[in-house]
């Protein structure tokens, strides 16, 4: 099911501010969609985190997830999600790395503009999206409307 990016100007604009800081050995994945018509059809949280687990890690079905379970294994708590994003902005030793990607201020700025675009999120972090790194830092987050992905793939 294909997920077109939202074209909120406030997003992009966050978008392209992270990506002005290069990784030392790997890349961003940021995006945020639309889900009010997976909850319009009646699919629960469970479901919904598969239908954009998929889109993202680009699975072709469920039955192909890399991560199993229910999608409870993988919250984070609300009172992390803040901690959780910029210590994946910010690299450094949370990725292997010496020296930091950007400093913390601005992980910190970035990280909670990102979560100003949601409404009570729940945050989903740990699950694989991608096997193209050693590193996997950041959140798939959702609320009612939307899902959003703040990833940090890095190799040391």
């Amino acid at each position: 099911m294909p997920f077109p990016t939202l074209q909120i100007p406030e997003f992009l604009t966050l978008k392209r501010e992270i990506e002005t800081y290069p990784r030392m050995h790997g890349e961003y994945l940021i995006d945020l969609v639309s889900i009010a018509h997976l909850r319009a059809g009646g699919l629960n949280e469970n479901d919904i985190l598969d239908e954009v687990y998929c889109h993202w890690s680009g699975v072709a079905s469920v039955e192909d997830l890399l991560y199993r379970g229910e999608g409870d294994g993988y919250e984070v708590s609300t009172q992390h999600l803040l901690e959780t994003l910029v210590d994946g902005l910010k690299g450094g030793a949370a990725v292997g790395h010496t020296i930091d990607s950007m400093p913390e201020q601005e992980a910190l700025r970035f990280s909670q503009r990102f979560l100003d675009l949601f409404e009570q999120p729940r945050g989903y972090m740990g699950m694989g999206i991608t096997d193209r790194c050693i590193f996997e830092h950041g959140l798939l987050l959702m609320d009612q409307n939307h899902a959003g992905l703040l990833l940090v793939l890095e190799d040391d």
